[in-house]
């Protein structure tokens, strides 16, 4: 996640207030009842979470907390458009670099192919080389070239689209809270996956194993296979590392089994 200054993430809900208070107010003065107006609301918030991908460029950049000093942010942001440039497909032009003064390893891109910004923490890029920051990059390219946002953004809407007419009984909420996270565990893998088609399996692995030293998770496979584990790892925004790295594995094994 980007982190958000405090302050104008206020001043943008407050807007966000606004426009539903204008929305309200117009389907008011439309002779709407009660219920209808409720609707109409739902139906504004499915609206703006479809445009998500249109605005996050533009919007999260003014939004984002601890920029990077000038001076770090011109010299990674030039480090990071070379190693960008040989892997970015036809038609997509290079991201916006935002370069955030984190002590977190983090990176996100946001936005649709044509226009995207990329956040990244100065901690992942001090702590990183340019052999594994490319991977890392491929692996954000993939989110950008799969439009996960999009999909992400989708799925959120169709829930408001669906309160705007139906009751969801609190069963329907569980299951689409656990929807939403298996859908985000599932797009880390397919921008895993356009990584290694990238740049290569070995070099994906390489890259996973880096990371996973950095936040000092565990790449072993877990010692415990039951129903807990299986509970905890449907409840995780991103699949383990062994996981990803065993998927990588799977897939330069049969690879190779091709040749």
């Amino acid at each position: 996640m980007v982190p958000i200054h405090i302050g104008k993430a206020l001043l943008a809900c407050l807007a966000f207030l606004v426009i539903l208070g204008c929305v309200d107010g117009f389907a008011a003065m439309l002779g709407a009842s009660e219920p209808a107006r409720e609707q109409v609301q739902y139906l504004a918030c499915a609206f703006l979470l479809v445009s998500f991908p249109w605005i996050a460029p533009w919007a999260l950049p003014k939004l984002a907390r601890a920029p990077a000093s000038p001076s770090l942010a011109d010299h990674q942001s030039e480090r990071i458009l070379t190693l960008f440039l040989p892997i970015l497909p036809d038609q997509v032009p290079p991201p916006k670099i935002v370069i955030l003064d984190l002590p977190q390893f983090s990176a996100i891109i946001v936005g649709r192919p044509s226009k995207s910004t990329l956040f990244i923490s100065s901690a992942l890029l001090q702590s990183t080389s340019d052999f594994d920051l490319q991977v890392i990059l491929a692996h954000e390219l993939g989110h950008l070239v799969h439009q996960h946002q999009a999909q992400v953004s989708l799925f959120i809407a169709g829930l408001f689209l669906f309160k705007a007419f139906f009751p969801i009984p609190l069963p329907l909420t569980i299951a689409a809270f656990i929807a939403y996270l298996a859908l985000l565990r599932d797009n880390e893998r397919a921008a895993d996956r356009h990584a290694g088609e990238t740049l290569g399996e070995a070099r994906l692995q390489a890259m996973l194993r880096h990371l996973a030293t950095l936040v000092q998770e565990s790449t072993d496979e877990p010692a415990r296979t039951g129903m807990a584990r299986k509970l905890m790892t449907n409840l995780m925004t991103h699949p383990t590392f062994w996981e990803r790295i065993k998927l990588s594995q799977d897939r330069q094994a049969a690879e190779g089994n091709m040749r």
